[in-house]
């Protein structure tokens, strides 16, 4: 029982790794890490796939500024109501900041 708690920890610590790094090409090992540990955690899914959409909505250049903020108040919306606690405080967070037209 030990064994499998120490393995879960070394897939979590190494999906970690993985995921914070930022547009860096994953080989095929390090994606089946991720993709394993998405499959087993269903919480870590869940944050990684809004991470993945928020990350969309800042790097689409084609939106306007209204509709970068709808987008924005439904990923909100969204977050909150996944009862996951990052993902509502990361919703609040982003609330408070107002977005400028630049």
């Amino acid at each position: 029982m030990a064994q499998l708690g120490r393995m879960s920890q070394t897939l979590l610590q190494r999906t970690r790794e993985l995921m914070v790094r930022e547009d860096i090409p994953l080989g095929a090992k390090a994606q089946e890490t991720i993709n394993k540990a998405l499959a087993q955690y269903r919480t870590l899914a869940t944050v990684y796939r809004f991470k993945q959409q928020l990350k969309g909505i800042w790097i689409r250049t084609s939106n306007s500024h209204a509709s970068r903020v709808q987008q924005l108040q439904t990923w909100c919306t969204e977050a909150k109501q996944t009862g996951i606690r990052t993902q509502e405080d990361s919703a609040q967070c982003l609330r408070a900041y107002g977005l400028r037209e630049v």
